[in-house]
């Protein structure tokens, strides 16, 4: 009966490492890494759209860049 108590207790010990294992693997991407898996989700025709976009921003007197 003590083998079952244990077993039981390390059964649930293993699911929680697993999913907290799992969990950590879909964390969302940050920075550069997310923008371009955004960027390639999206279409040709926007991914241009906002390259030409973020390009018009670096060249703007207004941001200080350019």
């Amino acid at each position: 009966m003590k083998w079952l108590v244990v077993l039981a207790i390390i059964s649930i010990v293993v699911l929680a490492l697993a999913m907290r294992v799992r969990r950590a693997d879909r964390r969302t991407p940050d920075g550069v890494e997310g923008f371009r898996r955004h960027m390639d989700a999206l279409s040709s025709d926007s991914r241009r759209d906002v390259i030409d976009r973020v390009r018009g921003t670096d060249d703007d007197p207004k941001n200080g860049k350019g």
